[in-house]
């Protein structure tokens, strides 16, 4: 077989001299097999110390770049854009066949465009197609993609895309990795993911219905939502187990005991489990339609457990379901944010929480004082409302406060509200303060390896903004910190020092709350925590979790304060925050780390 793209690097080297335009350099891998049938060249491989294919394109022939036409054949073991620049290359017809992989502007600096509009590429062995560390374009209009897996793209602030104006992109069961930097944009194209699994999706996905199977069905992403900033979107793809439950698992506002879900793709009828344990589910029946009715009803209030099994042809197949859950819309308010007995809530709060069944009008009491919530005393009380929020201003660091909302419905019925109470954290950084002003840098508080050269960090963006203005866990701001532990002293850190010593210890508080994420990206290294008094006594805590630098998502990381035993918490002089481990140093990787919401919290009961 052969690609004329192919074809075409046998016709220079054989006939020498041609006028072309500029080289466009793909890079394969050693051992690369190149079949040209035109020529009788198949079955001759490229000897194994050639690791590279250059494609010169006559410019009469392609002015734009390499062309794959119909009747053209070509298999390559790997093919990735490489070349410096905006390369493209088109396919009109023909088949490529892949043995390995194709990364497309998977050069740092190649943001190549690839523009299909027939013929056909598989990837063979449930390999990759996709990305990589590059910023490629994928414009389909026809033609027929099959892959193992697809990315979009591994690399951080990389912005693979792929347009579906046309054709069939086919995922295999390897999946689809994205990240939050990349772009779906589906018209009149296909995108299938293929099998019985749940795919995580991260960016934005300009398009609602994506086919998720081959033999039919699809999943939903909510357009809206995504776009007015949710990050991630949860989808099953369709397969042998029920899907797409309605209500929807963890709805909270549910009235009708109406019971539907997307049937397996070989399911005839469907045995429905409800219970109000997840280990208590009782059978209901077998249905026929993917829709039941809970002729009971439902209870107020009451979250309730169901489970579908799908059952197939022959009778005696049956695939046994998810639990999904739901709780019944109560009579009272309820679902309070932040949490009822919550120990780690803003000293700047929006209290927020679900309206009872018929509610119209909402009574809010708010205090520190709980018997004045409980009486609904003139000192707590915040009065009336038709919205489900309330903003109580700014409220003292570690404190604990009480608030109850009463609800009016619309048969003029007072509903008394139950008393919550929550209580504030103490804040040590959110790094909402800095800003791109020589004096005020991020950089300029926390003190890196890039200006101290005692470790491998680098605080902040090197160009400004200084501080991470997308990827943040609250606020507008984070702190971003690459590491570098390749070379001695082998672990990067970036520290703080506080004109005035801390006390860590006010308010009873025990417990340091920070919040990391990492990226797919990094190599793993072990992150950790140093503390150091006024005393020059310092104590350091490793994350039990290595891995969790590799994570690309907020995690919460909880420190009892006793775990810096040898520093006294009531004299915090320093705060240093790095990646290795500074008491072990070993040689190590790099990437990048993020670093936001830094506070103390007091972990015992609040009422």
């Amino acid at each position: 077989m052969c690609k004329r793209a192919m074809c075409l690097v046998v016709s220079v080297l054989m006939l020498g001299s041609v006028a072309h335009a500029a080289t466009v350099h793909w890079t394969a891998g050693g051992n690369d097999r190149l079949w040209n049938n035109p020529n009788n060249w198949e079955g001759k491989a490229v000897p194994a110390s050639v690791d590279e294919v250059y494609i010169d394109v006559p410019a009469a022939a392609a002015p734009n770049g390499p062309i794959i036409q119909d009747g053209i054949n070509a298999r390559i073991l790997g093919l990735a854009c490489e070349v410096a620049g905006e390369p493209t290359m088109t396919m009109t017809g023909g088949t490529l066949e892949v043995a390995d992989w194709i990364w497309w502007g998977d050069g740092a600096d190649c943001h190549g465009t690839f523009e299909m509009s027939g013929g056909t590429i598989t990837v063979v062995n449930e390999h990759e197609l996709g990305w990589g560390g590059g910023s490629g374009t994928w414009v389909m209009t026809g033609g027929t993609v099959s892959a193992g897996r697809l990315i979009i793209p591994t690399a951080s602030g990389k912005e693979g895309q792929l347009y579906l104006h046309g054709g069939t992109y086919n995922v295999g069961a390897a999946g689809l990795s994205m990240t939050a930097t990349g772009l779906i944009d589906i018209t009149e194209g296909t995108l299938i993911l293929q099998g019985d699994r749940t795919a995580e999706i991260q960016g934005f996905i300009d398009g609602k219905r994506i086919t998720a199977y081959a033999g039919g069905g699809y999943f939903e992403l909510d357009y809206d939502v995504r776009k007015a900033g949710m990050t991630t979107v949860t989808a099953v793809a369709i397969g042998p187990k029920a899907n797409r439950p309605n209500p929807a698992d963890g709805a909270r506002m549910v009235m009708v005991q109406l019971f539907q879900w997307g049937a397996g793709i070989d399911a005839v009828s469907h045995d429905v489990y409800i219970g109000e344990s997840p280990d208590t589910l009782v059978l209901m029946g077998r249905q026929s339609t993917p829709v039941y009715w809970h002729a009971p009803g439902l209870t107020p209030g009451t979250i309730y457990y169901w489970r579908i099994d799908e059952v197939a042809a022959d009778g005696t197949t049956i695939h046994e379901g998810d639990v999904w859950s739901f709780t019944a819309q109560a009579l009272t308010a309820y679902y309070p944010s932040p949490a009822d007995g919550a120990n780690d809530a803003s000293p700047t709060p929006v209290l927020t929480w679900l309206p009872g069944q018929t509610t119209v009008e909402h009574h809010v009491y708010f205090s520190d004082n709980p018997d004045a919530v409980e009486q609904g005393a003139a000192e707590a009380d915040k009065g009336l409302t038709e919205e489900t929020t309330f903003a109580p201003g700014d409220l003292e660091s570690a404190a604990v406060y009480y608030w109850r909302v009463d609800e009016t419905t619309a048969e003029a019925e007072i509903r008394p509200g139950s008393v919550w109470c929550f209580a504030t954290y103490l804040s040590v950084e959110n790094f909402e303060a800095y800003t791109d002003e020589e004096g005020s840098r991020i950089y300029e508080t926390w003190i890196d390896g890039y200006a101290n050269e005692l470790s491998g960090s680098t605080v902040g963006h090197i160009d400004a903004p200084f501080a991470e203005r997308e990827i943040v866990r609250g606020g507008a701001q984070s702190m971003p910190m690459d590491y570098n532990n390749v070379d001695s002293p082998f672990y990067s850190e970036g520290e703080r020092t506080f004109e005035v010593a801390q006390d860590w210890t006010i308010d009873d508080v025990n417990t340091l709350v920070l919040h990391i994420r990492g990226s797919e990206t990094n190599n793993p290294a072990g992150i950790y925590v140093r503390l150091e008094d006024a005393s020059r006594q310092a104590g350091v805590v490793l994350h039990p979790e290595p891995a969790v630098i590799t994570t690309a998502k907020w995690t919460e990381w909880r420190i009892p304060l006793d775990s810096f035993a040898e520093v006294n918490v009531a004299k915090v002089k320093k705060m240093c925050i790095g990646v290795g481990n500074p008491e072990d140093p070993v040689p190590g990787g790099l990437g990048t780390l993020y670093i936001d919401d830094i506070y103390l919290v007091r972990l015992v009961p609040i009422r």
